[in-house]
């Protein structure tokens, strides 16, 4: 058995389990194994081996909280299974698209937002290179067993060149990303930075409030990426990216968030949320704040939700 490093506990049992069951696993499953519960995800075989490199070496020079985190691999003949901590209340996707997102608390989705906003910030500044993750969507921030946040999938990310006072841009030869969550300037300049990723979560943002729009989101990446063709003209690309600035500037908060949130929230943490995702979605980069920044104004907002629920007993809004 060629290539194998496993996790810190069971180290054996996780191998044997994975070599002798592997036929059974589909592309995500979850695997009981004695004292450890953990997820399996088995790569199409051809699935580049970089690629598959690439998300092993990442995983193994990061840890956080708020980070999924890599127990192991197997690179066996045609098998490429990689194994992770496993996250038992699925992504945020599932809530906001599938699940009855009124089963959470604003506070709650406030938490989520602001553990993801945790995670990002240490994948551009917490290693000797820059991470970019490039597809932060809410698929991939995924919610374990307590709740807790975890941003997922770095396959795709990119690494630049090592720190010095701030992350420098990539130059890529193709756009990076999801349909509908991708920077405009990196469709036109195929460069990515720190603020792409910014971007993205912008769009994250939006979608966690707007129970209306982020449908016509929904359908509009669904129609993106059944044409599969980036050869499309960049505008076609970046959309929903204009309508999402015209529905910013155009329509009043009540007309964007979701009616039932709207009552749970108040008017003073809304205000400070919907600005910091106004400036996540700005058209020009220079203009959005860094990751960090937009992790202290989701706490702000937080503190001033928490203050407001005081002052009305806990009623909420």
């Amino acid at each position: 058995m060629s290539h194998c490093i496993l996790g810190l506990q069971h180290q054996a049992r996780i191998y044997m389990k994975l070599c002798l069951c592997n036929n059974l696993l589909r592309k995500i499953s979850p695997a009981q194994l004695p004292d450890l519960l953990v997820a399996l995800k088995r790569l199409n075989r051809e699935t580049d081996l970089w690629k598959f490199k690439k998300e092993i070496e990442f995983h193994f020079q990061l840890h956080h909280p708020n980070l999924v985190s890599l127990i192991g691999f197997c690179n066996h003949k045609d098998e490429k299974i990689l194994v992770y901590e496993h996250m038992s209340n699925g992504s945020l996707y599932d809530y906001i698209y599938s699940k009855n997102i009124e089963d959470l608390s604003w506070k709650k989705l406030l938490e989520i937002c602001i553990g993801a906003a945790k995670g990002l910030p240490y994948l551009h500044t917490g290693t000797k290179c820059p991470i970019f993750h490039c597809d932060m969507k809410p698929h991939n921030i995924l919610l374990d067993k307590n709740m807790v946040p975890k941003i997922s999938h770095l396959g795709f990310s990119l690494q630049g060149p090592p720190l010095n006072s701030k992350p420098k841009p990539v130059k890529v030869d193709k756009v990076m990303g999801s349909a509908g969550y991708i920077a405009p300037e990196h469709v036109l300049t195929r460069i990515f930075t720190d603020k792409c990723d910014v971007y993205s979560f912008g769009v994250v943002l939006i979608e966690v409030v707007s129970t209306t729009y982020k449908h016509t989101i929904f359908d509009k990446i669904i129609m993106l990426e059944s044409s599969s063709d980036f050869s499309l003209d960049p505008f076609d690309l970046m959309n929903p990216f204009v309508d999402i600035s015209e529905m910013l500037e155009r329509f009043s908060v009540d007309e964007i968030i979701d009616p039932i949130l709207m009552r749970k929230i108040a008017p003073e943490c809304l205000a400070v949320f919907i600005d910091v995702t106004k400036r996540c979605l700005s058209r020009e980069a220079n203009e959005r704040p860094n990751i960090g920044e937009v992790e202290v104004e989701l706490e702000l907002a937080l503190a001033l939700q928490e203050e407001a629920d005081d002052r009305n007993h806990g009623g909420g809004w």
